[in-house]
């Protein structure tokens, strides 16, 4: 394959200098005399101690990644590799309207999410900014905070760092931190300037750019019909407007998760080095978003590999091995960076578990859960006085005729597309699936090995694949009309067409 051999090399570079520099910063780091897990002492150890011992262990465990790769590059190092056919049967051209609808959904996207953008700052938001991006205010005499009080600006030492509540979204303080500091800069602010729409703006365009990708990306697998509309149900999802506009990491999670499912298709298509290591890359950024994104990215990879031995119409068994090599290469590459990473904010985080803290996970729990994912909005309304609560229930008890034909549009719409990918992309409909039910595994990791609760909205990666099927379920639900009208010769059959026409007419709006 042109330009394989240059790849190589370089994945082979990468991991040579990552060696080398690595055991020049280990040997001269230095460790405590003493240090123990945070889950055994009564008090939290030392930051600084923290820092040094993850980097040693997590420097370590990249070390030994790296020899291995380097050590078995004979191995890999293979030009025939098995591919896989990843775009849709009959690929459909872009029509000349879709960039102006793609405008006008975009702008739909915004006028829902700008008028956010300035609300102050809630209980998750504000705490994490105290500890990861911005900083907090002390009294200058004991606890007296009611006194003089002086700010104290957050290092980057703690925004990589620092995990003591469990809350950093590591990307997202990251980016926080620089668009903050270059606002002050370039206005002659004082260190302690904080505005909550400066603070917001990146998440604002992570957001649209992944309903641009959204598009994009179901365009480029041959459904641009489907695009627009998977577009236009994250454009109004109540939980994509929320997290664009809000300061966590999640809608970048959400957007790195996009670009390396597009990637791993991509890849799998032409088999380069060059597709491979982009996916690494944005699976290594969607998990650096938000950790807990690792669970579908794990259930996804392990599903490939065995789809790889299994699948004998994708190629030889050689070719196989040799795709599930570099598929594994990749990762080992992406996980020793992330492990190096974090490790610091691992060690804290049995200490950051015992001060968690949330409701019973049981049928109410379950019953909000199950709903959020699929509407973005509780079955059960959680405070009696919370007027911006609009629990499901209630607007079914309130009209039930209309919420019914929405709910059984939207489960419509799912189903098609869930049929169509399983009989035209069996591999692409499983690995969807698989992000929802990693969703059900945290639930499980959640409950029974953490023992803390799983907030519905930790599924929030659910609403892609539920944006996919839907999209494409609507077109496929658009060529079986037109279908049923050219087949229609009795008055029967075009009563029938007439009545599923007026279904499909419906079902977009009333799912949405």
């Amino acid at each position: 394959m042109p330009g394989s051999i240059w790849e190589v090399k370089l994945l082979w570079l990468w991991h040579l200098l990552a060696l080398l520099a690595l055991v020049l910063f280990l040997k001269d780091l230095k460790l405590p005399d003493v240090f123990e897990s945070d889950a055994f002492t009564p008090k939290p150890n030392k930051f600084s101690d923290t820092v040094a011992v993850g980097l040693w262990r997590g420097g370590l465990i990249h070390i030994a990644i790296s020899s291995f790769v380097l050590l078995t590059v004979r191995w890999w190092d293979r030009a025939q590799v098995a591919t896989l056919p990843t775009r849709l049967p009959s690929p459909r051209t872009r029509p000349i309207s879709f960039w102006p609808t793609l405008g006008i959904i975009l702008l739909t996207a915004l006028f829902l999410r700008w008028p956010r953008m300035d609300d102050s700052f809630w209980g998750d938001e504000g705490q994490a900014l105290r500890f990861f991006g911005y900083g907090k205010f002390t009294p200058l005499n004991g606890d007296n905070m009611q006194g003089p009080l002086k700010f104290e600006p957050v290092s980057w030492k703690h925004v990589v760092w620092d995990d003591q509540t469990g809350g950093n979204h590591y990307l997202f303080s990251i980016i926080d931190k620089l668009t903050l500091d270059a606002w002050r800069a370039f206005n002659g602010l004082p260190s302690n300037a904080l505005s909550e729409t400066v603070s917001r703006l990146p998440l604002l365009m992570v957001g649209l750019a992944s309903i641009v990708a959204c598009a994009l990306f179901l365009s480029w697998l041959g459904r641009p019909g489907a695009g627009l509309f998977s577009a236009l149900y994250l454009a109004i999802h109540p939980w994509h407007i929320r997290y664009s506009t809000e300061a966590r990491g999640y809608v970048l999670m959400l957007f790195f998760f996009l670009l390396a499912i597009w990637a791993l298709l991509h890849a799998l298509r032409v088999g380069t080095w060059k597709a491979w290591i982009l996916f690494a890359l944005a699976e290594l950024l969607s998990i650096y978003s938000w950790k807990i994104a690792i669970l579908p990215f794990a259930l996804i990879n392990a599903s490939l590999i065995l789809w790889m031995l299994f699948s004998r119409k994708n190629g030889s068994l050689s070719a196989r091995l040799s795709t599930i090599t570099r598929l594994l290469i990749v990762n080992l590459t992406a996980g020793a960076v992330f492990v190096f990473l974090v490790m610091p904010c691992t060690l804290q985080s049995p200490r950051a578990l015992q001060h968690i803290t949330g409701k019973p996970m049981d049928q109410k729990w379950l019953d909000n859960s199950l709903c959020g994912i699929l509407t973005g909005s509780r079955w059960h309304r959680d405070a009696s006085d919370n007027p911006t609560e609009q629990p499901l229930s209630e607007a079914i008890a309130s009209a039930p005729l209309r919420f019914g034909l929405g709910i059984a549009s939207a489960l419509a719409l799912l189903s098609s597309g869930i049929w169509v990918l399983f009989r035209t992309r069996p591999e692409q409909g499983f690995m969807w699936c698989l992000v929802v039910v990693s969703a059900g595994l945290g639930m499980c990791l959640f409950k029974w090995v953490l023992h803390i609760e799983w907030l519905y909205w930790y599924s929030f990666f659910t609403i892609l694949p539920l944006s996919v099927f839907a999209g494409l379920g609507l077109v496929s639900l658009v060529e079986h009309t037109t279908q049923l009208w050219h087949r229609a010769q009795t008055p029967f059959s075009k009563a029938l067409a007439i009545a599923f026409s007026l279904f499909v007419l419906c079902a977009p709006v009333a799912a949405l």
